[in-house]
């Protein structure tokens, strides 16, 4: 019998088709489901729970982990809708944190001239919270920005699908009974149509599904290959983290080290590369006996407000993680330095006035 997971999953997997580039294999599992009405292949798996398994394995982490979390768990109506605001926070982080990183790029490349409006929000996002409407805002204007300008982007972000009136009063209205649940007591939230909430949940997550195009990577380390009479090589050591695994690949030319990136292809030389730090992190948590966890499955896209607060003996980072809001932890002087020159280059680089 369907549930309202199997409802929501079947609404992303049916975006997801048209950009995963996986052989074929979650559309074969898609047309199965559709096929058939026995809830189990043939291997006796549950169809549409593995479907649940691709769709939060082949989103980037920091939305497939509170993904496979709202999945994975029973709630109550009102838990439910918290756990899916959690979800749609995380999807417009994403999609804002990726579209600064990519501003910044071409920036560097000298491609583009930012317009006073964009840099007016960029410095807004920099210097205030995430909460409520305002990633929203942001991702407004600047794809009102490259529409205007006919900027041709980086394409790590489908804009023609954002552009849409359809998509933007999606967002608008889920928006709005956020804001309306986070200023209400839960005595209040009965009025709200949580069915009907999820069924926008899950029209707009199908709408950006588009984010599972490019693979979210780790760039952990970089060699050196050179034989006398060759070319020289890099091996980029790729951490894949949907698997743990790490893949070996040399190419004859490179990329950022110890680097958050998107990239097309992970079995040869990307011809997409979009470098996603420091916006995006990854750390190893320290427990508060000193004692380390190692390399924690802990993904997070950290806030805009006070990123780093310097102190006397370290740089301090708050961060955002599933589990504990608000943890500080250490990090070091490169990911400082980092996002202090993208904040540089992108609040006094020259405008283009109008």
């Amino acid at each position: 019998m369907e549930n309202n997971n199997e409802k929501l999953i079947i609404t992303i997997v049916k975006g997801m088709v048209n950009y995963l580039d996986d052989g074929g294999e979650l559309e074969q599992k898609y047309n199965s489901y559709l096929e058939s009405n026995d809830e189990r292949d043939k291997y006796g798996k549950n169809k549409y729970k593995e479907l649940g398994n691709m769709v939060y394995i082949n989103f980037p982490l920091p939305i497939g982990t509170p993904l496979r979390q709202f999945f994975s768990l029973e709630f109550g109506k009102l838990e439910r809708f918290r756990k899916m605001m959690i979800v749609f926070d995380r999807l417009l982080k994403y999609v804002l944190y990726t579209m600064v990183a990519e501003l910044w790029d071409m920036v560097k490349q000298k491609n583009i001239t930012l317009s006073p409006e964009v840099q007016k929000t960029l410095e807004e996002w920099f210097h205030a919270s995430d909460s409520k409407g305002k990633l929203w805002k942001h991702i407004k204007v600047i794809t009102k920005f490259y529409k205007e300008t006919n900027t041709k982007y980086l394409d790590a972000i489908e804009l023609h699908t954002i552009f849409t009136d359809s998509v933007k009063k999606k967002i608008s209205a889920l928006i709005e009974v956020r804001n309306y649940a986070s200023d209400h007591k839960d005595n209040d939230l009965e009025r709200i149509d949580f069915a009907g909430v999820e069924n926008l949940f899950a029209e707009i997550m199908q709408n950006f599904s588009f984010v599972v195009k490019r693979k979210f990577v780790m760039i952990e380390k970089i060699a050196v290959y050179k034989q006398k009479y060759e070319n020289v090589e890099y091996q980029h050591n790729i951490k894949e983290f949907e698997t743990g695994q790490i893949l070996k690949q040399k190419i004859d030319s490179y990329y950022e080290n110890n680097a958050i990136a998107l990239i097309d292809n992970i079995y040869k030389k990307p011809e997409f590369y979009l470098n996603l730090s420091p916006l995006i992190i990854f750390i190893n948590k320290e427990e508060k006996d000193g004692s380390s966890q190692g390399f924690q499955f802990l993904k997070t896209i950290i806030k805009g407000i006070g990123i780093f607060n310097k102190q006397a003996s370290s740089n301090k980072l708050i961060y955002e993680i599933v589990k504990d809001k608000g943890t500080t932890v250490k990090i070091d002087d490169y990911n400082v330095a980092l996002f202090n020159k993208m904040k540089e280059d992108l609040l006094t680089t020259k405008t283009g006035e109008k």
